[in-house]
């Protein structure tokens, strides 16, 4: 029967501290849902531009229970609903409406504020000539924002053209762009760098820079980006060969021909091996017409000694005598002999 008793007020004790702590918990909840609105909910506003006013109202299911509202702003109360922020020196004032209800107590809600100020120029420069850059090497530009606030909404973008067209820039920091921003509110100036590894294609681009303040509470009238002027690069890179357009091999004296082309950033060499064709048919065809030139010559040569001495001798009759004929001896007429004189 004791247990059965001494049960029965343990379980009553628990029920009561479960109790107990819902309560407590419904209470923490209702303070932090402070029954406060705000109007605008944010204010983003240039520096130097129009005054605007935020109001500090209770909601109007608790507006019967308020016993007062007032602002906080710089370190200072301000015992009205509304709260205008100065747009020449209030750069983090930290705005923030209270309230003081019954049955709740006093809470609080923050208004989200943000007095920023356009960049008065962005320049462009690199470490080192950027006009006698060469293939291969690492070049460091900078981009400085200057005076600008607030630093930590700043995003640095690169971009390089050449003519018309957009070239790629491998940027050699994983996420491309290290910036000194910072945690400050009022304007400073952000120096971001960079580094690309120049290739030949990267010859004769223009390199800038582009700075956007990135405030998202500002929607449509989020401030324009503004661009530095173009950074003119000039990489130095080795001459190329257009192999496509020598012939592999060439049909002339066997060896290997270098070809070989130079400028102040180093050479290339291309190698083409020449193979000798070797081709009878020229000496052929020469060797026939020497052998019939040779032959022609020697023809003649014996022609023309033949000629002198088999050639027909030539005579003519001068003072001819007729002879006497022998009385012994007939004669037809035909024997008589004429005297001759040769013609040489």
């Amino acid at each position: 029967m004791e247990d059965f008793s001494c049960r029965r007020l343990l379980s009553i004790f628990w029920t009561l501290e479960l109790l107990l702590s819902l309560s407590n918990g419904s209470e923490s909840s209702a303070k932090q849902e402070c029954p406060i609105q705000i109007t605008p909910d944010a204010m983003v506003l240039q520096y130097q531009s129009w005054k605007q006013q935020a109001t500090c109202e209770p909601t109007s299911t608790e507006y019967s229970n308020v016993k007062e509202i007032y602002w906080k702003a710089n370190q200072s109360s301000i015992n009205s609903t509304k709260w205008t922020p100065d747009t020449k020196e209030d750069w983090d004032p930290k705005p923030v409406c209270h309230g003081v209800f019954n049955g709740i107590g006093e809470c609080q809600k923050p208004l989200h504020y943000t007095l920023y100020k356009t960049p008065d120029a962005v320049t462009i420069n690199s470490l080192g000539d950027a006009s006698s850059a060469y293939e291969g090497m690492e070049l460091q530009l900078q981009c400085e924002v200057v005076d600008v606030a607030p630093a930590q909404s700043i995003t640095v973008r690169w971009m390089a053209s050449k003519g018309n067209r957009t070239i790629e820039l491998d940027l050699m920091e994983e996420n491309g762009t290290s910036c000194n921003k910072s945690e400050m509110r009022h304007p400073v100036n952000v120096l971001c760098t960079t580094k690309i590894t120049l290739k030949r294609t990267h010859d004769g681009v223009n390199i800038r820079c582009e700075a956007q303040l990135n405030l998202p509470q500002a929607g449509r009238h989020s401030p324009p980006s503004m661009f530095s002027d173009s950074l003119n690069v000039s990489v130095c890179y080795k001459p190329e060969i257009n192999t496509t357009k020598l012939a592999g091999t060439v049909p002339l004296f066997t060896g290997y021909y270098n070809c070989t082309v130079r400028n102040p950033c180093g050479s290339t060499t291309h190698m083409v091996k020449v193979i000798f064709k070797e081709d009878y048919l020229p000496l052929i065809a020469g060797f026939v017409a020497l052998t019939v030139i040779i032959i022609s010559i020697i023809f003649i040569f014996i022609y023309s000694i033949y000629y002198k001495n088999t050639k027909m001798r030539r005579y003519s009759l001068k003072n001819p005598k007729l002879s006497t004929h022998n009385g012994n001896v007939a004669h037809n007429g035909w024997d008589t002999q004429f005297p001759m004189t040769k013609l040489s």
